[in-house]
């Protein structure tokens, strides 16, 4: 049986400032068990040596995965960044993430 992609959904645009932003949506099964965001219980720290400006290092210490959003703001370190990609933390999970300065 060939893979079905759920419908795509895209709403109408809001103008905010020069930029028109959309909103995207599936038919599709709400995701369960996992969390969205930072705040759930991800640590945000420097790479250990000798840190990196565009890199910090996350670790999910939540009991489910966390997805991480990209444009997020994760606060720790020497400064607050923004997160370049999305990424997605099994439980327990230690990834080195690339970031923006803001």
């Amino acid at each position: 049986m060939p893979k079905v992609f759920p419908t795509l959904h895209v709403g109408q645009g809001t103008y905010v400032q020069g930029l028109t932003l959309f909103p995207v949506w599936v038919d599709a099964p709400t995701w369960r068990g996992g969390s969205i965001g930072a705040q759930v219980g991800v640590a945000v720290a420097e790479r250990e040596g000798s840190p990196v400006v565009g890199e910090l290092v996350v670790t999910n210490g939540h009991s489910g995965p966390v997805l991480l959003l990209e444009g997020e703001m994760l606060e720790g370190g020497w400064q607050n960044r923004t997160l370049v990609r999305s990424v997605l933390l099994r439980p327990g999970e230690r990834s080195v993430v690339e970031v923006c300065c803001v």
